[in-house]
């Protein structure tokens, strides 16, 4: 199988042991969709999840989405206030960012 994101590139076998093509599949998009938009806050998912955890809880994109959505709103509202935040320039970039796109 070929893979469109840079994390599963080096192959799934070896590294995340078995799953469907089906799993795969939606795998591969959540990290290549998250890659694409790593500063929109796609790094909170390509950073800390494992495949084994994206099939554990997001069962769709839109999951995934409404997940990073979030995180990115937690910085946010931590964040010291300034202008050039970088938590106010990845909130608007997320907003900007087209996480309906396939590959």
């Amino acid at each position: 199988m070929q893979f469109n994101s840079y994390t599963l590139r080096n192959g799934w076998k070896d590294r995340y042991g078995e799953a469907t093509d089906e799993q795969k599949k939606f795998v591969d998009h959540v990290y290549w969709l998250c890659e694409t938009n790593y500063k929109a806050g796609g790094s909170q998912i390509v950073e800390t999840y494992e495949p084994r955890e994206i099939l554990s809880d997001f069962s769709n994109l839109g999951e995934v989405v409404e997940f990073i959505a979030l995180r990115v709103n937690e910085a946010l509202n931590q964040r010291w206030g300034e202008d050039d935040d970088p938590q106010l320039e990845m909130y608007e970039r997320f907003n900007n960012a087209d996480w309906s796109r396939k590959p």
